[in-house]
């Protein structure tokens, strides 16, 4: 009986550790972060552009972390959020890589300005990584552009416990921003 216990437990614990512990949720849909984000919009126009090899060298000149994420053939998709035939907004899907699984988000940019007007997470597949989703720390993006650090520790406050998901943000708006210059505006 004393060897039973331990072994009973111990495969309690890997049965646990294996399946019982990845959180995965989605937490919005596109069409409901797009009204979210752009409540004043008439419309949204998915602009879909397929990657070639000349924009992934571009993104790549500019992006340490977007060469892991992108390929050549990928499509990428920008929601044009326009009212009254005017652009008045532009957001992007991306998804990077958090500590246990895939992270996506919805990253709006201001066309104008080339800076961060919102960000919202999709869904996760994480442990501890649901802090991130949360208003308090994504607001910090808000107004950002590529002439900001974009650095957890540096202007951007990491989730204490999310280090690597607050990471994965922080790639996922930069990334955006540069995809957003290299290939939608060049289009």
């Amino acid at each position: 009986m004393k060897r039973v216990l331990p072994v009973f437990l111990i495969s309690m614990m890997v049965v646990l550790g294996l399946t019982g512990t990845l959180f995965a949720a989605t937490l919005i849909e596109v069409p409901a972060a797009l009204d979210q984000i752009f409540p004043e919009k008439d419309s949204v126009e998915a602009v879909k552009i397929v990657l070639t090899a000349e924009m992934i060298a571009a993104i790549d000149a500019r992006s340490e972390t977007a060469k892991l994420t992108t390929k050549v053939g990928e499509e990428k998709t920008f929601h044009v959020a326009k009212k009254g035939g005017e652009v008045i907004g532009l957001a992007m899907e991306a998804t990077e890589q958090g500590k246990w699984g895939l992270i996506q988000f919805l990253i709006a940019i201001d066309p104008k300005v080339t800076k961060i007007e919102d960000v919202v997470v999709l869904a996760f597949e994480e442990k501890r990584g649901k802090p991130i989703s949360r208003r308090t720390f994504l607001e910090q993006f808000v107004g950002k552009g590529l002439s900001d650090p974009l650095e957890v520790g540096n202007d951007i406050k990491g989730v204490t416990g999310a280090t690597v998901s607050s990471k994965a943000v922080t790639h996922a708006v930069k990334d955006s921003l540069v995809i957003y210059e290299e290939v939608y505006k060049k289009k």
